[in-house]
C-alpha cells in the first residue's frame, strides 16, 4: 500500500453500542433481581468482559483511528470499566467503597460527556444522560444501600437508547442515509476571546 492509499474503515460505534446495551441489559436485570439469586456470577463473568470489556475496547480503537476522540474516549472508558469489573477471573478484589468511588469518577466522567454530547445529536446526548444516571444509581446503591429499582430503571433506559443508537448507525451505514432520526447538536461551542 501507498501512503497516498486511504485505508476505509465502517463506523465501529454499532458494536461498541451494542456491547454498552447488553450490559445494561445485564445490570437492569441484577438491579430488578431478574435472574435467579442463586445464579453463578461465573455465568456473567465472560459476557461482561467480551461483550461489554473487548466490544468497547475494539469500538474504542476502531473510532481513535477515524480521529473521533468524543466516541473513542466514551467506548474505551466503558470497556476499561467493564474489564476491571470482570476480574474475579484473576481473583483481584477491592472493597465495596473502593468500588463506590471509582463508579462516582464514572459518573463525573459522565456528566463531562454528556455536555460534550450535546455538540452530536440528541440520541449521544440521551445515551450518555442514562449512563451518568446509572453510575449515579449505582454510587447510591453502594454508599446508601438504597435504591437499586431507580438504577435499574436508568439501565433499561440506557439499554433502549443504546440499542436505538446502534441501530441508526447500522442503519445509516447500510442504507448512506438517516433511516432513524438522531437529532440535531443542542449547543455549538464557540471560542470566546479576551
Amino acid at each position: 500500500m501507498t501512503e497516498n492509499e486511504k485505508v476505509s474503515l465502517a463506523n465501529p460505534a454499532a458494536l461498541g453500542l451494542f456491547g454498552l446495551s447488553v450490559i445494561a441489559l445485564m445490570l437492569a436485570a441484577e438491579m430488578f433481581e431478574w435472574a435467579e439469586p442463586d445464579s453463578s456470577l461465573m455465568m456473567l463473568q465472560p459476557w461482561v468482559f467480551f461483550i461489554g470489556g473487548l466490544a468497547l475496547i475494539i469500538a474504542a480503537l476502531f473510532e481513535f483511528k477515524l480521529g473521533d476522540v468524543f466516541a473513542g474516549t466514551f467506548f474505551g472508558a466503558f470497556g476499561l470499566f467493564w474489564f476491571a469489573i470482570g476480574q474475579p477471573w484473576w481473583e483481584v478484589t477491592i472493597g465495596w467503597e473502593q468500588l463506590g468511588f471509582i463508579i462516582f469518577g464514572y459518573f463525573i466522567f459522565f456528566a463531562i460527556m454528556t455536555f460534550a454530547a450535546a455538540t452530536k445529536d440528541l440520541v449521544k446526548v440521551l445515551v450518555l444522560f442514562f449512563s451518568m444516571l446509572t453510575f449515579a444509581g449505582l454510587a447510591v446503591s453502594i454508599f446508601l444501600d438504597a435504591a437499586p429499582e431507580l438504577t435499574g430503571l436508568a439501565a433499561i433506559l440506557l439499554a433502549a437508547t443504546g440499542f436505538y443508537a446502534s441501530a441508526a448507525v447500522l442503519l445509516r451505514a447500510m442504507a448512506g442515509f438517516d433511516v432513524l432520526p438522531v437529532g440535531k447538536p443542542l449547543l455549538t461551542f464557540k471560542k470566546i476571546e479576551l
